[in-house]
């Protein structure tokens, strides 16, 4: 496989965002350095400094869109995502690093390429796994809209009246909506703490950008960052 394929282009890049308000310092974990906690485990700022770097020797295309917090959502969700899919009796498949590397345009080795690949996979798993149980609500298709419009995808000022008929008999969107009712459940479990810098945190789960919106106790705000 030389690159890694691209679900459901025909509709925008699928993005979920966790919200929400917890100050780490109630939690008691503030540290210099950090960009995340996800349960007992922590994303330093270095690691992400060093996959950045990786990032800046892709192209164009790639440069633009991968950014410090994108890389902080895929170090985050693998983790989520992983439990979520064992919750669920889904199978998560081994990585293609060999395609994330051609996708990338970076070594097979790289931790860039790596990182990318299990995010990739294991995203991609949940959403084709995922049997729709939950609608999207208003406040979900308003999300989605906004997101289509920063894209490019849907003109400013579009009535939701017009777009909302469509992206509720999309059947992507009700996957994504399942998908992050899941990644929300777990989220809540493993005490997801980001650093504001890299917030809103962001996951790709299909072609339908959605906010994840989890509640205040989900995912805190990492206070006190170096």
């Amino acid at each position: 496989m030389s690159t890694m394929p691209r679900t459901r282009r025909s509709v925008l890049l699928a993005v979920a965002a966790l919200t929400a308000a917890v100050a780490l310092t109630a939690c008691g974990r503030a540290q210099p350095g950090t960009a995340a906690y996800v349960g007992g485990s922590r994303i330093t700022e270095d690691r992400v400094e060093s996959l950045f770097k990786e990032a800046q020797g892709t192209d164009a295309r790639i440069r633009s869109v991968v950014t410090r917090a994108t890389l902080v959502s895929w170090l985050v969700m693998v983790d989520l995502g992983r439990r979520a899919a064992a919750k669920q009796g889904t199978t998560v498949p081994a990585p293609d690093y060999a395609g994330a590397a051609a996708t990338l345009g970076l070594p097979a080795g790289s931790e860039l390429v790596h990182v990318y690949g299990d995010w990739y996979t294991t995203m991609n798993a949940l959403f084709e796994a995922a049997a729709p149980t939950a609608n999207p609500t208003e406040l979900d298709l308003r999300a989605i809209i906004l997101g289509l419009q920063r894209n490019g995808q849907v003109p400013p000022g579009t009535p939701f009246e017009e777009v909302a008929p469509s992206l509720r008999r999309n059947p992507s969107v009700l996957k994504v909506v399942t998908v992050r009712n899941s990644l929300a459940e777990v989220a809540q479990e493993r005490d997801v703490v980001i650093n504001p810098r890299y917030r809103p945190l962001i996951a790709s789960l299909s072609d339908v950008p959605l906010v994840l919106a989890t509640g205040s106790d989900a995912v805190a705000d990492l206070a006190v960052a170096g």
